[in-house]
């Protein structure tokens, strides 16, 4: 037994003494250093190429630029071709200082229109400053800025590669008329490019000196010279201890690019320099692990030329792993021949011969969709599964449509297979929609029954066609060597991994990824804390501003915390910020008429902060002559029209109820409906009653008010007739017209079954980012009407966010400068751009302060009309009980809808308990007019 117990013991020794010696091996295992790196340069010097090849369109004889954009005069030149082909155009320009988006154009080549898309100009963006680090060790991202330089772009399709115009022998005219954004041109150049092979571009160097091999200089992917987006930011990666900057705790932003830097058009810059002339080999640690099965594609520029050929179309597979290596063809590196100085890297994302593909499958998607409308104008979207609709003879050509979808469809799963191999995963997604379409074919009469299905499979089809457009690739670091020298290591070992965990699984014990801290540099000992329910990008952006503007101007710190949802327990508790960011305005108004919120009208610069928003925007955090909350947002209904749909049909965008009623008889003999807003008044309660649903849109329209005084206390106003006129107009939607109720506003606008939604703008950004496919065949508009008098009243409610001092909080004259702050004009227009270069459309913040939302990026004809639907907004005030209104408003609704119960006598029963409860809840809080 004693020789038992002592082996037991020898062996637990034993694999204690493995384990530390496999502990200590691990953490001292190699792995990327951490450094600080150099201040990233200023701005960039642009090039002009004045004595390239080409047909030179100059801009004015006397050498002054000219000046295109949107309400310019167009440019026109005339110009004569000697050889017949295609020219790709090129400007040379300046872009002007205006809202951050891309330059765009009209191309008319004869007379006629060259390009059907948008065609652009890219700016040019640069970052500024440095990588700083917060109190924590965590780095932020340094601001970007656009450099106003001299440049030479080719003109591009929206998220397309360069657009080439097929000229014939003899005389041309060429327009350019601007449609967007401003800028100074100096010439146009028509120019054709004749790129020579590897071999032959090698050949002239056979004799040249090949550079040592201990020769390496590496250059940081996240430090740019200057990038075509501002989108094209430094990212962070933790998954590899070889990542550099490496922490295994903090953040580090030691990338660039991945999904951000996928669209076509996009492009990278970065500098280097060499000490002696010779052939050296170029490389780069990069990963490409977003598009599935499927490889991005890069164009390399050296000193703004494509060397060779095979450097137009760089390839690059995906790959959950980082990868390291020479480029080249095969394990052959290639060779690049660079004079002693300065030279220039651009890295450019190109569909390739993708593009042609690309085209053909967004022309069939378009065909899938249009047969999917055609066959539920006969069906519906729910077809009865048991009743043979005799599609064949309803839909002329129904066969002939399906047989020439399959054979589209064919045709891209073997051109993809024959690229990725049998059955690879590029191909799945068109594989099930051709195994559908086939069964279609040899069983016509199923489809009735398989429309969900088939609607399905157009969806998934939709969003892998966007994905398959999108090229991401993420660069790490890039590096020029000596010929015949070694790539560093991609990955670690083993070893290098087990304690990367280790590091970061220690690390995790202390270090918070809620904060983002001062770095201790504020003049004063005043220190803010700040809550926002938002992301660590939106954090780090506001993160940024603060220390660049904010903390320098007036010397308070201020610590940023990401809380979501615990605010009201945490203030109760005592543990409350001192400022809440973003917040609902019916928990900022709960807080408030509890005394938990201090006053912000009273305090210096408010009345100057007012001037810059919407007169409707203060009425929801303004109660008893008291303001208590600054707004951020304001968001409102607008109107969707699927002007394709529009035309197919003979309707015109209908601009009362009246008329938009009118459109229902044609939209619903086609199957088609209209979609309305509803969401559940319980789940919404803290967004206030204004966009839960239409009710208070139409109340506004008839200008009737929510809420009445009544002996000193605010009560209902829905009691009335006219209250009910707008609450029967509202279920008559729904109850005699079948209007859905529960239904996905941007997939059914894309598909084309509701071909009118009324939504609050942020469906746009969706829409406009999402759904490329239907792109030119839609328009944002004001919202219908109701005729008063001789004019039409195009009210509408709206829900919003804003900021507030909590009454705790010690230092309120500095929380309200750094309110104030925040929220004027020039900070919300920087903080807006800034988010949507990080996160897209998709992330778009659109302010509540109307002169920040001037300078946004929303483009100008949508900034006109929303502008326009602004000055329409009837905002609701928040009162104590408040909640009970939206609660019982959709209380009554629903036993309407789905009992059956008279309306009238429903509304006023819900709406008498609405009026206990909010004269219960007022004495509650003594909030009767002259306590």
């Amino acid at each position: 037994m004693e020789r038992k117990q002592k082996r037991t013991i020898v062996l637990c020794g034993a694999a204690a003494a493995v384990l530390i010696v496999l502990t200590i091996l691990s953490l001292l295992a190699p792995r990327g250093e951490d450094f600080h790196r150099e201040k990233l340069s200023g701005v960039p010097e642009g090039q002009l190429r004045t004595d390239g090849a080409g047909i030179y369109l100059q801009a004015d004889e006397s050498g002054e630029p000219m000046l295109l954009g949107r309400g310019e005069d167009a440019g026109e030149w005339t110009f004569t071709v000697d050889e017949s082909g295609d020219y790709y155009l090129g400007a040379g320009y300046m872009a002007l200082e205006g809202n951050g988006q891309e330059l765009e154009f009209d191309i008319l080549l004869d007379g006629g229109k060259a390009v059907d898309s948008a065609v652009t100009l890219t700016r040019t963006w640069t970052d500024s400053g440095e990588f700083k680090r917060t109190a924590s060790g965590d780095e932020i991202r340094p601001t970007q800025f656009e450099a106003s330089l001299w440049t030479e772009e080719p003109f591009r399709q929206a998220k397309k590669d360069r657009i080439r115009l097929h000229l014939e022998k003899g005389e041309h005219t060429l327009a350019v008329q601007g449609t967007s954004q401003s800028g100074l041109f100096r010439y146009l150049r028509l120019y054709q490019e004749d790129i020579p092979s590897y071999e032959e571009y090698i050949a002239p160097y056979s004799g040249a000196e090949r550079v040592a091999k201990d020769f390496y200089i590496q250059i940081e992917g996240e430090t740019p010279y200057m990038k075509s987006s501002s989108q094209l930011y430094a990212a962070y990666d933790r998954s590899s201890p070889f990542t550099v900057p490496y922490h295994a705790t903090c953040l580090r932003y030691n990338t660039i690019g991945g999904a951000n830097w996928s669209d076509s058009g996009q492009w990278i810059e970065w500098q280097f320099e060499v000490l002696e002339d010779g052939l050296y080999q170029l490389g780069l640690r990069s990963r490409q692990n977003e598009s599935k099965g499927q490889s991005s594609l890069r164009r390399l520029e050296i000193d703004g030329e494509v060397p060779f050929a095979e450097a137009g179309g760089l390839t690059f597979d995906y790959g959950v792993k980082w990868q390291s290596e020479f480029l080249g063809s095969g394990d052959e590196p290639w060779l690049f021949y660079l004079t002693a100085g300065t030279h220039s890297l651009r890295m450019e994302v190109v569909l390739g011969e993708m593009e042609q593909l690309i085209d053909q499958m967004q022309a069939t998607l378009q065909e899938v969709n249009a047969l999917y409308r055609e066959i539920i104008m006969i069906t519906g979207t729910d077809p009865d599964a048991y009743r043979d609709y005799g599609l064949e003879t309803a839909i002329p050509g129904l066969e002939d449509k399906l047989a020439s979808i399959l054979g589209e469809l064919n045709g891209y799963v073997d051109y993809l297979e024959s690229l990725y191999g049998k059955g690879c995963y590029s191909s799945r997604i068109l594989t099930q929609m051709t195994t559908q379409i086939t069964s279609f074919c040899e069983k016509p009469y199923t489809i009735a029954k398989r429309l969900s299905v088939f609607k399905t499979n157009i969806e998934a089809l939709a969003e892998w066609v966007l994905e398959f457009e999108m090229q991401p690739l993420q660069i790490d670091y890039l590096y020029a060597a000596g010929a015949g020298a070694e790539a560093p290591a991609a990955e670690g070992s083993f070893l290098s991994n087990i304690g990367h965990g280790m590091r970061a699984f220690m690390g995790s014990f202390s270090h918070s990824y809620d904060e983002v801290a001062s770095e201790g540099d504020a003049k004063s000992d005043v220190s803010l804390t700040v809550w926002m329910g938002k992301g660590r990008d939106q954090a780090n952006v506001m993160k940024r501003l603060i220390d660049s503007y904010f903390t320098p101007e007036t010397g308070i710190a201020v610590n940023i915390s990401l809380v979501e949802g615990a605010l009201v327990k945490a203030t109760l508790a005592g543990q409350g910020p001192d400022v809440n960011i973003f917040t609902t305005r019916g928990e900022a108004m709960n807080l408030a008429f509890r005394g938990a919120v201090a006053e912000l009208g009273i305090m210096e610069g408010f009345d100057g902060l007012r001037q810059q928003y919407a007169d409707s925007a203060f009425v929801p955090y303004e109660y008893k002559g008291k303001v208590y909350g600054v707004p951020e947002t304001q968001e409102f209904y607008v109107m969707y029209i699927r002007t394709d749909i529009f035309e197919e049909l003979g309707l015109a965008i209908p601009n009362t109820w009246q008329e938009l009623m009118a459109l229902l008889p044609v939209l619903q003999a086609n199957s088609l409906s209209i979609g309305l807003p509803y969401a559940d008044g319980y789940a919404t309660m803290n967004n206030g009653i204004g966009t839960i649903n239409l009710y208070p849109t139409l109340l506004a329209q008839l200008g009737i008010d929510i809420y009445q005084e009544s002996d000193g206390m605010m009560v209902t106003n829905l009691m009335i007739p006219e209250a009910y006129d707008a609450f029967k107009q509202w279920i008559d939607f729904y109850d005699q017209y079948d209007f859905s109720l529960y239904k996905d506003d941007f997939n059914r606008f894309r598909t084309g079954e509701m071909p009118v939604v009324i939504s609050s703008y942020s469906l746009y950004n969706n829409l406009n980012e999402a759904a490329p496919e239907i792109a030119g065949q839609w328009v944002m508009t004001a919202i219908p009407g109701t005729p008063r008098g001789t004019e039409i009243n195009r009210a509408t409610s709206a829900s919003g966010t804003c900021s507030i001092v909590l009454r705790d909080c010690d230092n309120k004259q500095e929380a309200w400068e750094f309110l104030k702050w925040w929220n004027s004009a020039e900070i919300q227009e920087m903080y807006s751009k800034e988010i949507e270069s990080e996160l897209s459309t998709l992330g778009r913040h659109t302010p509540a302060n109307l002169e920040a939302f001037r300078e946004s990026l929303w483009r100008d004809d949508e900034k006109e009309m929303l502008l326009e639907q602004w000055k329409n907004v009837v905002e609701v005030p928040e009162i104590p009980g408040g909640y009970y209104v939206s609660r019982n408003v959709d209380n009554a609704f629903r036993q309407v809808y789905y009992n059956g119960e008279n309306a009238r006598d429903t509304l006023n029963y819900w709406m008498s308990a609405v009026n206990e409860e909010l004269i219960r809840k007022q004495s509650q809080l003594k909030v009767r007019e002259g306590d």
